[in-house]
């Protein structure tokens, strides 16, 4: 009985270590299952509330895209608003006795500017002020086109004068104004070293004739590759510019291409302007490219008008008006009536027939049609002989050369001028002009 009551007291004292382990096991497993559905629990309750959020952010994106959708037809107006109002911001910091607007997009600003710090305001009409008559295409919604034009004219006939670029656009402007004041895009006359650099570029043979085109072009390109065509292939034609917009660099390219001219016909990137000169002059002729039954090319006086003739280019041009009456005035030229391609061979011929003579006659015109001359008898005149000067340009005017030179002849006038523009910190001004940096959204 002994011996049996102690086998069982030993077997009973084994179960009860073996089962009080599996106790705590199941214990500590039943511990973790509710843990996994609190966890399980909360996380449901984040998912029922992320859903939510996501519910509510998509609806607030189809809210946004719906504003959107309505304020993108209205893109011009805004951006030449909130260009006004960071301006206004900034009018301690703009005050001028002139404030000058590059542009009629900068007039908005300009006006404001003339309300609270007082002053006269003045807009630089460089090209003609209708929108909807201007080179590129403008594809903006038709009642947005003709809000702004018609803003523009109210601005444009409070201001107290308009200066612009050329005689006929100015006299466009006289239904606005009656104080218009041309100050022509004239360049400095200075001395220059001409480089091969063009012809070496492109291989051109040094009896080969070089026709250069420094321009934008936006259309009428392809009368003139059909000319090229007609010429023969010992005349080259190099443009330095742009094709705008690129579908229609596409299209020129290609037709280039059909029409079997790439050996003579080059299209190549701008050059640096204080490069310029040096790079054309090797060209026999300079090329305006320019479809005068627009509005704004007839009206207009380009600056490449000016830097073919102090490169000593002779001009081939269509019988722009402005144009014209340099050309015709200094004899530097020819002027096509016509723009087809045999207007355009007839006319590139004569000019090299006669080239020699234009291209002396050039040289003297670009002595007499220099910046220097404006300086001494037009520029501080045309500012009402002021002691400072603000020009205010919507777009970036740190590079743009009419106003730099306007800034820097004032400055040696001892005019105190400033630039207010959408500039950053690698925007350089003239020595002497204080930068105003202006964001344009």
């Amino acid at each position: 009985f002994k011996y049996n009551l102690g086998r069982f007291l030993r077997h009973n004292q084994s179960v009860k270590m073996d089962v009080e382990p599996q106790g705590l096991k199941i214990a500590s497993f039943q511990d973790h299952i509710l843990q996994l559905k609190s966890s399980i629990s909360k996380n449901r309750k984040t998912i029922a509330s992320l859903k939510d959020r996501i519910s509510r952010s998509n609806n607030t994106i189809k809210k946004l895209k719906i504003r959107n959708k309505i304020s993108a037809k209205n893109m011009a107006i805004n951006h030449y608003l909130k260009f006004a109002q960071n301006v206004d911001m900034r009018a301690s910091d703009c005050k001028a006795d002139i404030i000058v607007g590059h542009g009629v997009q900068s007039l908005p600003a300009c006006a404001r500017l003339h309300e609270v710090n007082g002053g006269k305001y003045i807009c630089d009409v460089i090209e003609t002020p209708s929108f909807g008559a201007r080179a590129s295409v403008n594809k903006w919604d038709p009642t947005v086109l003709k809000m702004v034009d018609y803003a523009m004219v109210g601005y444009l006939s409070d201001a107290d004068a308009l200066i612009t670029v050329g005689w006929t656009l100015g006299a466009t402007l006289k239904k606005y104004h009656d104080d218009i004041r041309v100050i022509p895009n004239y360049r400095k006359y200075e001395k220059f070293v001409t480089k091969q650099t063009i012809r070496e570029e492109f291989k051109i043979k040094q009896t080969d004739r070089l026709l250069i085109c420094i321009s934008t072009i936006a259309s009428g390109f392809e009368d003139l590759l059909h000319a090229m065509k007609l010429l023969g292939d010992t005349i080259h034609l190099v443009v330095i510019g742009t094709l705008v917009p690129a579908s229609y660099q596409s299209h020129i390219v290609k037709l280039i291409d059909d029409l079997e001219l790439g050996a003579q016909v080059h299209i190549r990137e701008p050059v640096p302007y204080p490069e310029l000169l040096e790079t054309i002059s090797i060209g026999d002729l300079g090329i305006i490219v320019r479809d005068k039954t627009i509005t704004n090319n007839y009206v207009s006086l380009p600056n490449r008008v000016f830097d073919y003739i102090s490169a000593g280019l002779p001009i081939i041009a269509p019988d722009i008006p402005d144009i014209a009456r340099i050309i015709h005035q200094y004899d530097c030229g020819i002027t096509i009536e016509g723009t087809s391609p045999d207007d355009w061979v007839q006319g590139i011929r004569d000019g090299l027939k006669d080239q020699e003579i234009y291209h002396k006659n050039a040289l003297g015109a670009a002595k007499i049609c220099s910046w220097q001359s404006l300086e001494e008898s037009q520029l501080h005149v045309a500012f009402d002989n002021t002691k400072s000067v603000a020009f205010v340009g919507f777009n970036n005017i740190s590079k743009n050369n009419r106003t730099m030179r306007m800034a820097t002849s004032l400055v040696q006038m001892g005019v105190s001028v400033k630039v207010i523009a959408p500039m950053d910190d690698t925007d350089t001004l003239p020595d002497g002009v204080e930068k105003v940096s202006v964001r344009l959204g």
